[in-house]
């Protein structure tokens, strides 16, 4: 995705997880979050 994008692999990587922390947030606060 990197390469495509012409944004450094680091860069990538911090949105990646910044992302999925927002999401993973957002689902625990609706009750959706894995039921493990």
């Amino acid at each position: 995705m990197a390469e495509k994008t012409g944004v450094p692999l680091g860069t990538v990587k911090g949105r990646m997880r910044l992302g999925l922390q927002k999401l993973r947030s957002m689902l625990k606060d609706t009750g959706s979050g894995d039921s493990d």
